[in-house]
């Protein structure tokens, strides 16, 4: 009989501590969806992506050639 009230009482102190664990990541990431945050970070993304194309554009727009063929590979018999 102690072990059952044991065993229940190890079960409900466990899932209180997980209860107020989750409660807590919740109103974190509640805090963290804000459409201001939201904008923001879309905002960054897009300013990635067109720095990231800029970059591997930029070679290109320097004048750099396109690599030309081997030598010494076989011709297209296509």
């Amino acid at each position: 009989m102690l072990k059952r009230i044991r065993w229940f009482f190890l079960g409900a102190a466990s899932m209180f501590g997980a209860l107020a664990y989750l409660s807590t990541q919740v109103r974190r990431a509640r805090g963290q969806l804000t459409p201001e945050t939201m904008a923001r970070t879309g905002a960054r993304s897009v300013a990635e992506a067109l720095n990231a194309a800029a970059t591997r554009i930029k070679p290109a727009a320097e004048g750099a050639t396109s690599p030309q063929p081997d030598a010494d590979a076989a011709p297209y018999s296509g």
